[in-house]
């Protein structure tokens, strides 16, 4: 089991649950601080981090996707993600037209990794807990 407590960010009024994951590639391993949303189908990337990564954008399947109350173009691939030392394939689609302060990670490809992901909000440190 992962448990992280939410984070406290500047501008947002309550803590949100963030996790911060490694994209692995070629080219060694990428932070990427992540906002887990259960409403997301997909988990969605800025395209810098898989070309920091080692990953080529060009060799990845374009679709187009809602995102943020609107369609964009992503390049969709899987990717090995390291989430607080446990390693998991995941797709991600990655695109430069991120409308969002944070990478995503959406029920498609990472959710159903775990048998259960849970949003602890009635306790006085609000947590996520990932479950296997």
């Amino acid at each position: 089991m992962i448990r992280k407590e939410y984070t406290i960010v500047s501008g947002y009024k309550k803590p949100v649950p963030l996790l911060e994951v490694h994209l692995i590639g070629s080219k060694g391993r990428q932070k990427c601080l992540c906002l887990l949303d259960s409403g997301a189908t997909y988990s969605v990337f800025h395209s810098s981090i898989a070309i920091d990564a080692g990953y080529r954008i060009s060799d990845m399947q374009q679709e187009e996707i809602a995102f943020g109350g609107g369609r964009v173009l992503t390049y969709r691939t899987i990717v090995l993600l390291d989430v607080y030392g446990k390693r998991i394939r995941s797709e991600i689609c990655f695109t430069d037209k991120m409308i969002l302060r944070f990478n995503l990670l959406g029920r498609h490809a990472f959710f159903n990794k775990f048998d259960e992901v849970c949003f602890l909000e009635r306790q006085a440190s609000p947590c996520i807990e990932l479950r296997f």
